[in-house]
């Protein structure tokens, strides 16, 4: 018996279900995909990257001038980062992919913003918030079977 991949969250199962067990979609034969090498570069989201990059880095922007630095920036971050798990139609390893290439982004972009002198270490916790947003912005999508 073949395996088949679920296009909502890239689960593996058998040829023979008609609902994936790990999010309940629909799996008609024009829902699945049989390819198990599902590519990094044909699969790529640019656009949850983008609206998170736009949204967090406006958003730090405000709350900078706002004189809200800490822990409204952290706060901020994270619940930004959700953008990219709930906009992402891909499997979690995809979206914690996304999420560390947007983190870096935004680190970078935050000590030029910011310029608090933290160095790596901001650049590291801004990683690390955007991957932990995505995964939480991804597991919430799961539930909402958006």
């Amino acid at each position: 018996m073949g395996k088949i991949y679920c296009t909502e969250c890239g689960a593996e199962l058998d040829e023979s279900v008609k609902f994936c067990s790990s999010c309940g979609a629909s799996l008609e034969s024009n829902e699945v995909t049989h390819n198990q090498n599902n590519d990094f570069i044909q699969s790529f989201e640019i656009i949850p990257i983008i609206v998170y990059l736009i949204v967090s880095i406006a958003g730090v922007y405000i709350l900078k001038s706002l004189y809200l630095i800490y822990p409204h920036i952290i706060i901020f971050i994270t619940l930004s980062a959700m953008i990219i798990g709930f906009l992402s139609h891909n499997e979690i390893k995809f979206v914690m992919i996304y999420s560390l290439i947007a983190g870096v982004i935004f680190g970078f972009i935050m000590e030029f913003i910011i310029q608090d002198g933290t160095g790596l270490s901001g650049v590291m916790g801004a990683i690390l918030l955007t991957m932990l947003g995505s995964f939480i912005g991804h597991l919430i999508k799961i539930k909402l079977n958006y």
